[in-house]
């Protein structure tokens, strides 16, 4: 993570869907990895998040060939547009632009 020190999450904190923790130029950061899924072809991208998403930030981690990935941040303003819950859980699917306009490409600077 460019430099930062990372740490898995306690018990409590996994269970409450953390799965990274990082220290980036002196911050902490919670992090929920999602796998994303083209959900439609080429438009969309769809995750699907646990309840307790505003205590971290969600990244969205969508594969490409082979060992390529990519990184987006979904924020809260996507969530609130494109979010829908199923229960406990939330479905996002979110329009490729926006996955694109939000892709991570170093840990180096904050937004």
């Amino acid at each position: 993570m460019d430099g930062g020190v990372v740490a898995f999450p306690d018990n409590r904190q996994a269970e409450r869907g953390i799965d990274v923790i990082a220290i980036i130029q002196g911050a902490s950061y919670m992090f929920h990895v999602a796998l994303a899924s083209p959900a439609r072809l080429g438009e969309t991208v769809g995750i699907v998040i646990p309840p307790m998403h505003d205590e971290f930030i969600v990244l969205a981690l969508l594969r490409g060939e082979g060992f390529a990935i990519e990184l987006a941040v979904i924020d809260a303003e996507l969530l609130n547009r494109y979010g829908d819950y199923r229960g406990a859980e939330m479905s996002v699917d979110v329009p490729m632009e926006e996955f694109e306009k939000r892709r991570i490409t170093d840990f180096r600077n904050r937004r």
